[in-house]
């Protein structure tokens, strides 16, 4: 049983859970029921004894133990999950669901509809978390609405509250939004994905390939996104002065109260603790634009454990320091190592920060003025 690790999946139709079985036998489950949720979040460690399998809590308490079958079942004898025994079943390639979701986060009045998007030629799932409703004249255009408040029921286990962008510092509504953009891990009901693609709610997805474009660039990296059109060196400088106006500066736009955004602590930070803005990313790839990022389109293979530690460490600036993620995204590439995966390329080509072969973006339609 030494491949028993990955992502498992167990219940009835009606609702399921998720089980990660790490490569050290520890594990976590988490609740996937949107609709009744129970707020299940256990972890602990397994060991076996013959076809035996025990899964404890950090003091040793069996939270249930189960009978392996085979590979990809098994059978619990006793749980406390449940009045009767549910069988494993591994969320493998053979089933049909899809293993890709577009997801975006539409939090105040901030726009008015979901952007509409083309049919992808693979399964692809639309999912939308929103404070909007269809009763708020809310067009979803065929998006999956999701209004339940998962930066609340499953926090980020970094937020410590002690931030400047903590939750419980920063309620604005913008800053709500990066939690589901940079800590979606979190969110039980998108753990049963293998690819995860952010979009902005602006971005509107005009070619039925996309879906598989980002799988086939995922299948090697463990991200994937567009370089921004900033030349030269001193990419993270320029997008620091660009960055220089109300959104990050004032503490009341969009009729909201927010923290100071101060973006030039930030990069002289980033500066002093040793981030190369000259010529790090020069030999990275043979292009002017590498080095800074879009951060309206990013697609992210989950199941890399990679992918968890880079989310992290980003969410961590937006904490830490700013809302305006576009600062962190390359500091953290270059914190871990991490050389993202690029477009334009031979498939994508165009202006990644209007329109390309992927997608379009459109001005933000906003209900009310920003102030």
């Amino acid at each position: 049983m030494n491949n028993i690790s990955g992502k498992w999946i167990f219940g009835s139709d009606s609702t399921f859970f998720i089980l990660y079985i790490n490569d050290d036998l520890t594990f976590n489950i988490v609740d996937s029921n949107v609709g009744n949720p129970f707020n299940w979040n256990y972890s602990g460690y397994l060991y076996f004894e013959d076809i035996n399998i025990f899964f404890t809590s950090d003091d040793s308490d069996i939270y249930f133990k189960g009978i392996i079958k085979n590979l990809v079942e098994i059978l619990f004898e006793s749980n406390k999950f449940a009045e009767s025994p549910y069988l494993f079943r591994l969320n493998n390639k053979n089933d049909e669901s899809p293993k890709i979701a577009f997801i975006t986060a539409i939090y105040g009045l901030y726009e008015s509809e979901c952007q509409k998007f083309i049919k992808q030629t693979i399964p692809t799932d639309f999912i939308c978390f929103t404070n909007m409703k269809e009763s708020d004249k809310f067009k979803s255009n065929g998006w999956i609405i999701d209004n339940n408040e998962y930066h609340y029921r499953f926090k980020s286990r970094i937020d410590n509250d002690s931030y400047t962008n903590s939750l419980t510092n920063n309620k604005h509504t913008f800053n709500i939004a990066k939690y589901y953009k940079q800590n979606f891990y979190s969110i039980p009901v998108l753990l049963k994905y293998d690819y995860i693609v952010w979009i902005d709610g602006s971005i509107e997805i005009n070619n039925p390939n996309t879906s598989k474009y980002v799988i086939d660039k995922l299948s090697t990296n463990i991200i994937i996104t567009g370089e921004h059109n900033r030349i030269g060196n001193n990419k993270l400088y320029q997008e620091m002065l660009e960055s220089n106006f109300f959104r990050y500066t004032s503490t009341y736009w969009f009729n909201q109260y927010q923290p100071y955004q101060d973006i030039f602590k930030q990069y002289a930070e980033y500066i002093n603790s040793g981030y190369n803005d000259i010529n790090y990313w020069e030999n990275k790839k043979d292009s002017a634009t590498y080095g800074l990022w879009i951060t309206c389109f990013i697609g992210f293979n989950i199941n890399n454990n990679k992918t968890i530690k880079f989310l992290d460490e980003w969410y961590l600036q937006t904490l830490n320091y700013t809302t305006q993620d576009q600062l962190g995204f390359p500091y953290t590439c270059f914190k871990l190592g991490i050389n993202p995966y690029s477009f334009p390329d031979n498939y994508v080509y165009g202006d990644n920060n209007e329109q390309n072969t992927l997608y379009i973006k459109h001005n933000h339609f906003r209900k009310s003025f920003e102030k």
